[in-house]
């Protein structure tokens, strides 16, 4: 039976399990990156991050609940989600490399993994 320790607050347990799922990324050989180095990487392929479909929360849907930001990206040429269907048709060597990015690449930022 699994027991709960009530000396840890649910904060503290929460920054534990998200430094544990970052170590965990960094062991499976995902790099982790700067805000500023993710921006200009993207940047580079023409895409921007659309800050009004951005979100925190907290991750509970995997072996490892962590505090985790949610990624939402605009082509900054249409102003179309990277994501449209026709995105693949009209940019598909830049949604390619977008998608090594997410892949291969995380940010760490206050205590959140953003989960490119």
């Amino acid at each position: 039976m699994k027991t709960i320790d009530l000396s840890v607050s649910y904060k503290d347990s929460f920054i534990k399990n998200t430094m544990r799922e970052r170590d965990r990324l960094i062991e499976m050989g995902v790099e982790q990156i700067s805000e500023s180095t993710f921006l200009e990487m993207i940047k580079e392929l023409g895409y921007k991050l659309d800050m009004g479909c951005c979100f925190n929360y907290y991750n509970s849907a995997n072996e490892i609940s962590y505090y985790a930001r949610a990624m939402s990206y605009i082509n900054t040429k249409t102003k179309r989600s990277a994501f449209h269907c026709e995105e693949s048709f009209s940019n598909p060597d830049q949604l390619a490399e977008l998608q090594k990015i997410r892949l291969n690449y995380f940010v760490f930022e206050s205590n959140r993994i953003w989960e490119l």
